[in-house]
């Protein structure tokens, strides 16, 4: 797919040549669904998720030769390097969710996690690393725009208000009260085996929920959630959305999972929710057996701007997103299990997860998966102990099980 500014598609080789920018080139070993654009000092792309694989290895050409970069992923730094002798980068991007990637010459980010007061002038791109942070003020923001055939035009300079929104999800029954696991149940099936024909509770939602407190009207607000594989969309409209408690899904623009939603008042809240069904129902397994534990992990980013404040001057919003998981668990199981993350949400893959009894003794142990999740089952009832080791710190935690259920453990590591 060829093109001179952007190129949007699904596959596994993208260009974007006559551009004064970068004459970019990004090929994966996977397909995947890229938007790509080449902008002022910068190239920046958004990959879609893809719930068959777990990464792919992209290569982007175009770069000068030798010179040093820093790539952005969702508004963290995730690494400066130097392209090589040929202007290339390689590099493995997961695409268990989607992720907007910015790669640029210049480092340009500035982190706050706690009280921050500036003093002078800021260059930096702002980067909030926790919750309840409050950054308001008016700014003067310096930008290079483009006319329509790509052109840089002059240096111009605009007054903004930085905004903020809080975005957060859920999985929940079919009354929206909010579940972390869920039963399969199994009957025999006449060609011997044991089908799945149902799941407790019958129906899921992906709720998401952006709070719009600021004194802004988002003109665009773009949802865009990932769901695993293994589920699909129910029924002819899976997907609602409210404003305020107002039904204004014939308002928004919807597209598989994305929803576009203009005009969002300040002060205001948006839900989406999503109805989802177990695709695995129907499945015949020749033993119960074969079904193994499962987890899973609805995702969405959430990204908008704003031009027409409800105060003076221009409106600017950021990237957000947000997660929630989910058991598949066979009925009367005893076991434990749960996600491994870091502190910003995103999988622990490959570590070691260890089982303990109650005296000590090493039961079993494990590996998390693509998704962050570890189970054991068939387990005894009774006290455990599950410790992670994570770059030399080990995470403890105590839970006790009782017959045929899940204890859920869940681990947020540094």
């Amino acid at each position: 797919m060829e093109a001179n500014r952007f190129v949007e598609g699904t596959g596994t080789y993208f260009v974007i040549t006559g551009n004064k920018y970068f004459n970019i080139t990004l090929k994966s070993s996977k397909t995947v669904h890229v938007f790509l654009e080449s902008a002022p000092r910068m190239v920046s792309f958004i990959i879609e998720s893809n719930n068959s694989v777990n990464s792919t290895l992209l290569t982007l050409s175009g770069f000068e030769p030798n010179v040093a970069y820093y790539r952005y992923q969702d508004g963290y730094l995730m690494e400066n390097f130097t392209a090589d002798s040929t202007g290339q980068y390689p590099y493995t991007q997961d695409i268990f969710q989607g992720h907007h990637v910015v790669i640029q010459e210049e480092i340009s980010t500035l982190y706050i996690s706690s009280d921050y007061t500036f003093t002078g002038d800021i260059n930096e791109t702002i980067v909030v690393t926790a919750d309840n942070i409050v950054i308001d003020g008016t700014y003067i923001i310096e930008y290079y725009s483009v006319d329509i055939a790509g052109n840089e035009e002059t240096v111009k300079s605009a007054t903004a208000i930085l905004v903020s929104f809080k975005v957060n999800s859920y999985l929940t029954d079919s009354d929206f009260n909010p579940i972390t696991y869920f039963d399969v149940v199994f009957a025999k099936d006449k060609s011997g085996g044991y089908k799945l024909v149902a799941t407790n509770p019958g129906q899921f939602y992906y709720l998401i929920e952006v709070i719009n407190n600021w004194p802004i009207i988002i003109d665009s607000l773009i949802i865009n959630a990932s769901i695993p594989g293994d589920f699909v969309l129910k029924g002819a409209v899976p997907i609602h959305v409210y404003l305020d408690d107002v039904d204004i899904t014939d308002l928004c623009t919807i597209d598989g999972t994305m929803i576009i939603v203009t005009n969002v008042p300040s002060r205001s809240v948006v839900y989406a929710t999503i109805h989802l069904d177990y695709g695995l129902k129907g499945t015949v397994y020749a033993s119960l057996d074969d079904f193994e534990m499962k987890g899973y992990i609805c995702s969405v980013i959430v990204s908008g701007f704003s031009g027409s404040p409800s105060m003076s001057g221009e409106g600017l919003i950021g990237i957000y997103s947000s997660s929630a998981t989910l058991i598949a668990c066979k009925k009367k199981t005893t076991a434990i299990a749960g996600f491994v993350a870091d502190v910003n949400g995103n999988p622990i893959v490959g570590i070691t997860v260890r089982l303990f009894d109650s005296n000590g003794n090493l039961v079993t142990e494990t590996v998390t998966d693509e998704n962050g999740f570890y189970y054991f089952v068939d387990i005894e009832a009774g006290d455990y102990t599950v410790k992670v080791t994570y770059n030399g710190q080990t995470y403890t935690q105590e839970t006790t099980v009782a017959e045929n259920e899940l204890a859920q453990v869940d681990f947020k590591i540094e």
